[in-house]
C-alpha cells in the first residue's frame, strides 16, 4: 500500500510554492506626484493612501483657499480620474464634510472611496474647476503608482494634511562611496531573489512530479 505522506507532501509543497509567488509577485505601491499645476491662489493635496491588495481603499483630498478672494469648487464639474479613465464626479464621491465655499485661507478635506485595480505606472487624477474671485479656473493633479522597492526614499510621496508636500529632490551628484554600496546592495538584492525563484520552482515541479508519480 502507498504512503500517503508524500501525496501530502507533494500538495503542501505546491500550495506553499503558489502563496509564496503570489507573495513575490505583488509589489508593494507608492504614490508619487507627477503633474502639480500649482495655480495661483488655490492648493491641492491628497494623502492617507490605504492600499489593499493593490487595490486603492481610499485617499484623503485637501483643497485650500490661498488668495484674498472667495473661492468657489464646482463639485459636479471637478471629478477624481481613475487609471481605467472613469471620471467621477466630486459631488457624488465627497460627502457632506467637503465644503464647496472657502474664505481666505480656508480649506476643506474629505476621504474619497474609490476601489480600483492598482499596478505600477498606475495613474491618479484629481480634475478641478473652480471659481477664485471673478475668475473661473481649472487645472488636474496626477499622481503615479510606483513599486516601493525601485523607488528612492526623496522619490516616496509624503503628504501630511494641509498644503501638498513635494517629493524632495535628490542631491545632484552622489558620493561614489555611496554609489558603489548601492550597487553592491541591489546586486545582492538580484542573487537572492534569482536563489529564490530557482528554489521555488525546483520546489514546485518536485512537487508536481511526486503528485503525478502517485496518480500514474
Amino acid at each position: 500500500m502507498k504512503t500517503p505522506y508524500p501525496r501530502r507532501l507533494a500538495i503542501a509543497a505546491g500550495i506553499f510554492s503558489v502563496v509564496l509567488l503570489s507573495q513575490v509577485a505583488t509589489a508593494e505601491l507608492v504614490v508619487r506626484l507627477v503633474e502639480d499645476p500649482k495655480p495661483a491662489g488655490l492648493y491641492v493635496s491628497v494623502d492617507n493612501f490605504t492600499f489593499e491588495g493593490n487595490v486603492l481603499a481610499t485617499m484623503r483630498l485637501t483643497v485650500g483657499n490661498d488668495s484674498t478672494n472667495l473661492l468657489t469648487i464646482d463639485a459636479g464639474r471637478s471629478s477624481f480620474i481613475t487609471p481605467a479613465g472613469e471620471a467621477l464626479p466630486l459631488s457624488v464621491i465627497v460627502g457632506s464634510d467637503f465644503a464647496t465655499t472657502l474664505l481666505p485661507g480656508e480649506d476643506t478635506s474629505d476621504t474619497i472611496d474609490v476601489l480600483a485595480t492598482l499596478q505600477s505606472g498606475d495613474q491618479l487624477k484629481v480634475a478641478l474647476v473652480w471659481t477664485l474671485g471673478a475668475l473661473v479656473g481649472s487645472a488636474t493633479w496626477v499622481w503615479e503608482t510606483a513599486d516601493a522597492a525601485a523607488e528612492t526614499p526623496a522619490q516616496q510621496l509624503t503628504v501630511a494634511p494641509g498644503r501638498a508636500s513635494q517629493p524632495t529632490a535628490a542631491p545632484a551628484a552622489a558620493s561614489q562611496p555611496a554609489a558603489a554600496e548601492d550597487a553592491g546592495g541591489d546586486f545582492l538584492v538580484g542573487v537572492v531573489g534569482l536563489a529564490l525563484g530557482l528554489a521555488l520552482l525546483g520546489l514546485l515541479v518536485w512537487g508536481l512530479w511526486s503528485l503525478g508519480s502517485l496518480l500514474w
